[in-house]
């Protein structure tokens, strides 16, 4: 996967990136992202701000392989995204938390630290995907 190193978010995305998921078809789609014939699209120049982790300096010694997340970061970001804008149910959330989880073991990371960033994901992300009342990407 190729992406930069940028300023306002973390991470800029340097090429199209299509992930199989088990996820039904987005009707709609907003920019940089879709779903279509069971697979995740990303296009191009789409920025991420990669792990969200709460108390990252308490917690540093679990977090300190963040270079095996970036793949998962982004197909995990993308699709708490498209919750966010109501293209994918609340429900796939949890199928977001483990594609995310199993996606950091097969890039290296080890299961121990995943598990800990999933517990973390279920534990605290729900707040992070709930749709705002003003959204700023209108669908």
């Amino acid at each position: 996967m190729k992406y930069r190193n940028i300023v306002k978010y973390k991470y800029e995305l340097m090429e199209y990136i299509n992930v199989r998921v088990l996820l039904p078809d987005t009707a709609k789609t907003i920019p940089y992202i879709c779903i279509e014939n069971n697979a995740l699209n990303i296009k191009k120049h789409y920025a991420w701000d990669g792990s969200s982790i709460p108390l990252k300096n308490a917690w540093s010694w679990i977090w300190n392989s963040d270079k095996y997340c970036k793949r998962a970061s982004l197909i995990h970001d993308a699709l708490c995204q498209l919750i966010r804008a109501g293209l994918l149910d609340l429900t796939y959330r949890f199928y977001a938390d483990d594609l995310y989880r199993n996606m950091c073991i097969e890039d290296g990371m080890s299961k121990w630290q995943a598990d800990m960033r999933f517990w973390f994901l279920r534990k605290f992300g729900k707040s992070k995907v709930v749709k705002p009342e003003n959204p700023i990407i209108e669908v």
